[in-house]
């Protein structure tokens, strides 16, 4: 199986034989404190539905304990031709990070680095020069994590549906800087 084992954490490729309705479950759980601050995240109220359609769209990454699973990470691209996405989004070197969540009572204990980490790989491999991402301009814990993490602010977009926030648009370079 292919993975990364991190003090008894497994981080691998989404299987069909996984159960979509406990990653669902997951990402409502993990949603849900930006749900009850009246943020419409999608992946806070999905459905199994929806969540396969997303994993179809890309490469979907798990972490899992001996619990289950306990984090995913959603990679898409590099490059999209969906008009409704963010410019940045469309641009043949950025992939895009989505549906990126940890089981809340683990937040803080490293899953959500070492899910990132993974992602990261997998789009330099892809030959992408820039991961990118979105969020509500109102989640500021989810920013500044971010921010953190090498995110840097490039653009507002409004999503259209029941989305009921502006996103905060963020990019982080993959490609190391030139040393002279």
């Amino acid at each position: 199986m292919e993975g990364t084992k991190c003090a008894r954490l497994l981080i691998r490729r989404w299987s069909d034989s996984d159960d979509v309705g406990a990653l669902t479950e997951l990402l409502h759980r993990a949603y849900r404190k930006h749900l009850e601050a009246n943020l419409n995240f999608v992946a806070a109220t999905q459905p199994p539905e929806h969540t396969s359609r997303r994993i179809a769209r890309g490469a979907c990454w798990i972490a899992e304990r001996e619990q289950g699973i306990v984090g995913t990470a959603m990679l898409e691209g590099p490059g999209d031709d969906d008009p409704n996405d963010p410019p940045l989004y469309r641009d043949p070197t950025v992939c895009v990070l989505s549906q990126f969540a940890v089981e809340p009572r683990m937040q803080g204990t490293g899953i959500g680095k070492a899910l990132l980490a993974k992602v990261e790989s997998e789009a330099i491999r892809l030959g992408s020069a820039t991961l990118a991402l979105d969020t509500s301009e109102k989640a500021t814990d989810l920013i500044r994590l971010y921010e953190r993490w090498g995110f840097r602010f490039v653009a507002f977009h409004q999503w259209g549906g029941n989305v009921n926030y502006r996103s905060v648009v963020m990019s982080k370079s993959l490609v190391p800087p030139l040393q002279e």
